[in-house]
């Protein structure tokens, strides 16, 4: 039998307006970033610059890489 795998990869992007740092809590849940800033009690929410959804729509066209009978034939091994 013959196995043919095709790898996508999508990703989210934000652009912050603030230096995120490690004194900072804060999280991705749903494709939506939740920051807790040192003086707040809330998260706020920061929706994404370019969404994993637009991004896999674009990316959907060609696979990232493609695997032949476990052998790689396109793309780059990680």
């Amino acid at each position: 039998m013959t196995m043919v795998i095709a790898t996508y990869i999508a990703s989210s992007n934000w652009e912050l307006d603030f230096e995120l740092t490690e004194d900072m809590d804060w999280y991705i849940r749903w494709d939506t970033l939740y920051v807790k800033h040192l003086n707040d009690s809330d998260y706020t929410e920061y929706e994404p610059y370019n969404s994993v959804e637009d991004s896999l729509s674009q990316n959907l066209r060609r696979p990232t890489w493609v695997y032949f009978d476990n052998d790689i034939v396109y793309g780059k091994e990680l």
